[in-house]
């Protein structure tokens, strides 16, 4: 797990991410490519953009991106939340406690839209 700082999340909590051998692997070689911007500290992803070179990517930028790639492989309806709900669904479906999940999400309340945005397929019921 990875453990992204307070101040840089919504809500102004710490959250932990999953975080595999692949992704590992993947961090490094975009480190390994991040170092051709230069080396100053700060937002980890950075725009490749004429017009934005090396500034951080916004929140807004980041969405176009994921938009795109999603239409490239033919996915319809998908966003940067989407991810977010499946990875919660992974979550219920190894078997997490909902009260796992939501905290996991970063809700303070089971009650909070956690409990709806999971999306358990009937199967899996």
């Amino acid at each position: 797990m990875l453990k992204i700082r307070a101040e840089s999340t919504k809500g102004l909590r710490e959250r932990a991410l999953p975080y595999s051998a692949s992704s590992g692997e993947l961090l490094v070689r975009y480190l390994e490519h991040r170092r051709t911007f230069g080396n100053k500290r700060g937002p980890l992803f950075l725009s490749e953009s004429r017009l934005n070179y090396s500034d951080p990517i916004s929140i807004w930028s980041w969405s176009k991106i994921v938009l795109r790639i999603a239409r490239r492989a033919g996915v319809e309806r998908f966003s940067t939340h989407t991810l977010r709900h499946l990875c919660l669904t992974d979550l219920a479906h190894a078997g997490w406690d909902i009260h796992e999940i939501a905290s996991f999400a970063g809700h303070r309340s089971v009650q909070t839209r956690c409990s709806i945005s999971i999306s358990v397929d009937a199967t899996f019921r």
